[in-house]
């Protein structure tokens, strides 16, 4: 077998958001796919993207329910942006549950600008060019952006994974301290985010798992560690929700991750 070269490789870089987003983006990305089809696992992050692949129309793309796996074509340029959980009611104008697992145009937001965008990525000569357009229409849309709500983004904060734990994560005790019924609390995190506040939970104390994992050597040696660090009673529970949301054990998703990140 010859040697990979980086031509061969899939490569996938993640960006700080601009200044004038970083209350709105989590990140954008850039990805390329070497010579070969490239199997891409997602996983549900809360979040919903926007997604422009070379050769196609700006797609939104929903924030996950559970794990997908799609076939990338050889030599597809992509680039993306992805919205803070909780945010796409503000700049998008319809609640991220309509999205939920869905996969739509930009054009189904409707007006002027989405043709503009479309028209102007359609000329993008490189991955930069058309990330700019993205983070431009992005810019243009916060200018008369919603109010976000405040209770969704309290609660969001609230959910994620950190040096909080046990009973002050339950829904019932962000309720209380929000001041509204565990049932408002769900109505408005789902409309705002697209996931009620448990699978929510769930997401992003996985992302954790995740990002704690691509700053450890060699992670699928360290799971009793990871598990821990990520807020997750033990490695059975780690266990149990990578399967239910990447469709992987955790060690099986890291090998997978370890043997196309080498390098």
């Amino acid at each position: 077998m010859r040697p990979l070269t980086r031509r061969d490789v899939e490569t996938f870089v993640e960006h700080r958001p601009p200044p004038g987003l970083a209350g709105y983006l989590t990140c954008t990305w850039q990805q390329q796919v070497g010579r070969t089809p490239y199997a891409q696992r997602t996983v549900p992050n809360g979040s919903v993207e926007l997604v422009w692949s070379s050769g196609s129309p700006v797609s939104l793309v929903g924030p996950q329910s559970g794990p997908t796996v799609s076939v990338v074509a050889p030599g597809t340029v992509r680039v993306g942006v992805r919205l803070r959980p909780a945010v796409a009611p503000a700049l998008l104008g319809l609640p991220a549950a309509e999205l939920r697992d869905l996969e739509v145009g930009v054009g189904t937001l409707g007006g002027r600008s989405t043709e503009a965008l479309d028209d102007e990525l359609a000329r993008a000569s490189t991955p930069a060019t058309a990330l700019a357009a993205l983070q431009r229409w992005l810019l243009a849309r916060r200018a008369d952006a919603r109010p976000l709500d405040p209770v969704a983004m309290e609660a969001v904060r609230r959910l994620s994974p950190g040096p909080r734990s046990g009973a002050a994560n339950e829904v019932a005790t962000i309720a209380r301290a929000l001041s509204v019924s565990e049932r408002q609390l769900r109505r408005r995190v789902e409309a705002a985010v697209g996931l009620a506040p448990k699978p929510l939970q769930r997401a992003l104390r996985f992302q954790r798992f995740l990002a704690l994992a691509a700053a450890t050597e060699r992670p699928s040696t360290q799971l009793a560690a990871l598990a821990a660090a990520s807020g997750y009673a033990d490695q059975s529970h780690l266990n149990r929700e990578a399967v239910r949301l990447a469709g992987r054990t955790p060690r099986a998703l890291l090998l997978e991750v370890e043997h196309h990140c080498d390098g």
